[in-house]
């Protein structure tokens, strides 16, 4: 009964953990994803950066925060920090406790007041013990963004998505043959590995795969961020302002065209869709990285299909999101005519890189957009809402902001006013609604 409450009320979970033992961290997140949360695992170091970064770094849906804590595992007052700032984003935090002695009274102080601040103390056990003793009278918020989600998965995903698939080369539909997905109409078999559709037509080639060794595994915000936090910190705040924009309107389905293999904006769309979730990209390597380490896969459908052929029915979403996609293509105005017509009359997010200002930075960039000829080309297909910039591009070394207190400081400055910015700003971010 309680965990059916939990469940019900923050399905969305975040377990921070020490560094150096991962033991018990590792076992409650495996529980709790066995019991149908999403969840987000950070291991966090004894210094205040650490500690400081990782209440930074939650995933913008999460309900419910999870600290393992041992004395002497982490900087007791920069967690005292982290503590409040959950509490004022709105989350129930639960401290974890284990064994093991204070050092010195100060430390025992700041615990207390970390105690005092958080909404419940639990003795460490076996997660299943934890959570099946969790007291009923003390229940976490709804979660804004993931708490729309009921609790059910389908014996197979795919059977949940015949009905709106279509072959990448004629639309007709699809219907199961032979472990694929053979097309009714011209009676192509397209594969299915490892679970994951392959819609693509003949001959497509994902540039990722052809030039494996100028991506890095991961996210590009994230980067060298042990080093240096700055780009971590620019693609932290992507996220959270794309997360700002669906506060009040949580879509029904939505998908993500070109979610890559892995970012800090796919934190956000693990939970979009109340009632479907589509994400993909041309690069079953990249698909399969989302997946394996998304927070959620359960929630969320993922294909291989290219963005210019998107193998979906008319008007089935009422939210596509499309971010650093659009310059990797030949003809991006494709991808938008395919995306106006799986969302037509629903919602769009766009972001491309303004490398007019910042210049190349990527090789596989192939187109090179400004202000003025993006502006102008989403315009064809969506009546823009907001159009907002992502960083202020006034610095060759943005990696070296995050290095002193100054640069940190200017870091927050440019962020602010690039949002205001997009002519100068490192991304441009369009908001807007699609044309019927």
């Amino acid at each position: 009964m309680t965990v059916e409450a939990l469940l019900r009320r923050a399905p969305t979970a975040a377990v921070f953990g020490p560094r150096d033992d991962p033991t018990f961290r590792s076992a409650l997140v495996g529980h709790l994803r066995a019991l149908g949360f999403a969840t987000y695992e950070l291991a966090m170091g004894p210094t205040a950066r650490d500690t400081l970064h990782a209440a930074r770094a939650t995933p913008p849906d999460t309900a419910l925060v999870f600290v393992d804590y041992a004395p002497g595992a982490y900087h007791l007052v920069a967690l005292l920090a982290a503590v409040l700032r959950w509490k004022a984003q709105g989350r129930f935090v639960v401290i974890c406790r284990g064994a093991g002695a204070f050092a010195s009274a100060r430390q025992r102080l700041a615990y207390a007041a970390v105690r005092a601040i958080a909404d419940l103390e639990l003795a460490i056990r076996e997660p299943a013990a934890l959570i099946g003793t969790w007291p009923r009278g003390h229940l976490p918020r709804p979660s804004w963004l993931s708490g729309v989600w009921p609790r059910r998965r389908a014996e197979s995903p795919l059977a949940a998505l015949l009905r709106i698939l279509r072959c990448p080369e004629c639309r007709g539909s699809l219907t199961y043959d032979e472990g694929g997905l053979r097309c009714r109409s011209c009676g192509r078999i397209h594969p299915v590995v490892d679970g994951i559709p392959i819609l693509v037509p003949e001959g497509v080639v994902a540039q990722v795969e052809e030039d494996e060794h100028a991506y890095a595994a991961g996210d590009a915000y994230a980067c060298g961020a042990e080093a240096n936090r700055a780009w971590l910190e620019i693609g932290l705040w992507k996220r959270d302002r794309v997360a700002a924009l669906l506060r009040h309107g949580v879509p029904r389905a939505s998908i993500d065209v070109g979610c890559g293999d892995w970012g800090v904006h796919h934190d956000v769309f693990d939970a979009v869709g109340s009632e479907l979730a589509v994400a993909g990209d041309v690069s079953l390597k990249l698909v399969r990285h989302a997946r394996d380490h998304a927070t959620a896969p359960h929630r969320v459908h993922y294909l291989v299909f290219s963005a210019e052929t998107l193998p979906f029915a008319d008007g089935i979403f009422d939210l596509a999101y499309c971010s650093e996609v659009l310059e990797h293509l030949e003809h991006p105005e494709r991808a938008l005519a395919e995306i106006a017509r799986v969302a037509r009359g629903g919602r769009a997010i766009l972001t491309v890189p303004n490398e007019q200002v910042t210049g190349k930075l990527e090789v596989g960039h192939i187109q090179t957009f400004g202000f003025d000829d993006f502006t102008a080309l989403v315009d064809r297909f969506l009546e823009r809402r907001r159009t907002l910039g992502v960083f202020r591009w006034a610095v060759s070394d943005v990696g070296a902001l995050s290095q002193t207190l100054a640069g940190t400081i200017r870091l927050k400055w440019l962020l602010l006013t690039g949002e205001h910015a997009p002519r100068r700003s490192l991304s441009i971010l369009v908001d807007g609604r699609l044309r019927p």
